[in-house]
């Protein structure tokens, strides 16, 4: 048998790289306008607690004294409209601002960036977000917490983790799980698609519901 050189082992690896990255900007491309069904039955590996640190400084570390409230430009009542658009690392999701909270502002829908990073390389598909976000449910309102980016034209969130509170939710809307390096107990997507935010810890659930009661008392 003719054996391969290693220069034609590297080109046949080289072959197959290339024809991922093409199915996976074909598939990006086919859902670049897409909604949460797109994403919600399909098998995703699932990483909800990407560290702020690799945010580029655009999200602030949450520490147990953390306000968000105070350090919000401007706190929000919104819904989605249901208009998506799947961008490089993140989701850009367009909403109607019913209430405004905090700041001054005329505008009554804008656009959000939400932290969610779908990744589709073909053979590996993968969903990411920080501290345990997931996206903005279609038909609730909610408060959300954040600044406003003029290079962007989008809003954004002070922090993942203190986002976003819905007015209506149930207590199994919301789960704490710890973060898991282990690659045969890696998270699936699908089995977590319906939580409104994942926890690391009790004492971080804690704080969201504190910030929770202090913007919907």
């Amino acid at each position: 048998m003719r054996r391969i050189s290693n220069k034609g082992y590297c080109l046949i690896v080289a072959g197959v790289a290339l024809v991922s990255i093409v199915i996976a900007l074909i598939v990006r491309t086919t859902i670049k306008e897409f909604t949460f069904e797109d994403i919600a039955t399909e098998e995703y590996l699932y990483d909800p607690y990407i560290d702020v640190e690799y945010s580029n400084g655009a999200f602030q570390e949450v520490t147990p004294d953390f306000n968000v409230v105070d350090e919000s430009e401007y706190i929000l009542k919104v819904q989605v409209t249901g208009s998506r658009e799947l961008l490089e690392g993140t989701v850009k999701t367009q909403i109607e601002i019913l209430d405004v909270m905090k700041g001054t502002l005329a505008e009554k829908a804008g656009d959000l960036y939400e932290p969610i990073d779908i990744s589709m390389m073909g053979y590996h598909n993968s969903i990411s977000s920080f501290g345990g976000y997931n996206l903005l449910k279609e038909g609730k309102e909610y408060i959300i917490c954040v600044t406003y980016s003029p290079k962007l034209q989008a809003f954004m969130y002070v922090t993942p983790m203190l986002g976003k509170f819905p007015k209506s939710y149930d207590e199994n809307d919301y789960l704490v799980i710890q973060k898991t390096d282990d690659k045969e107990s890696q998270l699936k997507y699908q089995d977590y698609n319906e939580y409104e935010q994942l926890f690391e810890t009790q004492e971080m659930k804690e704080l969201y519901f504190k910030t929770y009661e202090s913007l919907w008392k």
